[in-house]
């Protein structure tokens, strides 16, 4: 008779071993496939079949199963790319007719609708996915305080760097024949007006710093 402590042990290592074959089976579906949607019901469906042969099932086993029990209820529809295309042209121009998200209106009548749609008949997902990107990132700077647009800009234009107002100090530098790396032993071996032409260029807190690494 197994002891309680053997008895939670195991109890334990079965439910890391579930845990452990559920994600295995989810990953599997989505990368096999997509059109069926993994879910409680679905995976208990699965475990129901296998029974104990779940805890060891591989991709192929996962395939022989899923064969064999009803998927229907469960499958959804995968856009096709011209589907998917053809929905973000439609939120384009959705966004475009309506710029503040209000519904009244904005500088793009029907017709410049029009035209930008049949442009956008060209243009691939990525094209497609940005230019969405770039009309709700508008969108969301209309509705902020012109002083917070202000401080934006004051941080974007604030360099963040470890060594502010300075190129980052080259790794390397040509001798006249080879590259050689640009070291404490490199900065040593210069001459002192040499050392001070990269502290002009890369101030005297990274050629410090290069120096003290070697």
């Amino acid at each position: 008779m197994l002891s309680r402590f053997e008895q939670d042990r195991q109890a334990e290592a079965r439910e890391a071993q579930l845990a452990a074959q559920t994600e295995r089976l989810q990953r599997w579906l989505a990368e096999n496939h997509p059109e069926i949607k993994f879910g409680i019901a679905l995976l208990n469906e699965i475990k129901e079949y296998m029974q104990e042969s779940f805890f060891t099932a591989g991709n192929e086993d996962f395939a022989y199963a899923l064969s064999q029990i009803d998927t229907r209820y469960i499958r959804q529809h995968i856009p096709t790319p011209k589907e998917a295309a053809d929905a973000l042209i439609e939120e384009i121009c959705d966004l475009l007719r309506s710029p503040d998200g209000t519904g009244r209106g904005g500088k793009y009548s029907n017709f410049n609708i029009d035209v930008v749609r049949k442009q956008m008949q060209f243009w691939d997902l990525p094209q497609l996915t940005a230019r969405r990107d770039e009309i709700l990132r508008a969108q969301n700077l209309s509705k902020k305080p012109v002083g917070e647009l202000k401080q934006m800009v004051r941080e974007a234009h604030t360099d963040r760097s470890k060594y502010p107002n300075y190129p980052m100090l080259p790794t390397q530098i040509w001798d006249g024949s080879k590259h050689v790396p640009l070291n404490a032993a490199a900065f040593r071996a210069m001459g002192s007006w040499e050392v001070r032409r990269y502290t002009r260029l890369y101030g005297q807190q990274q050629v410090n710093d290069r120096i003290q690494e070697g």
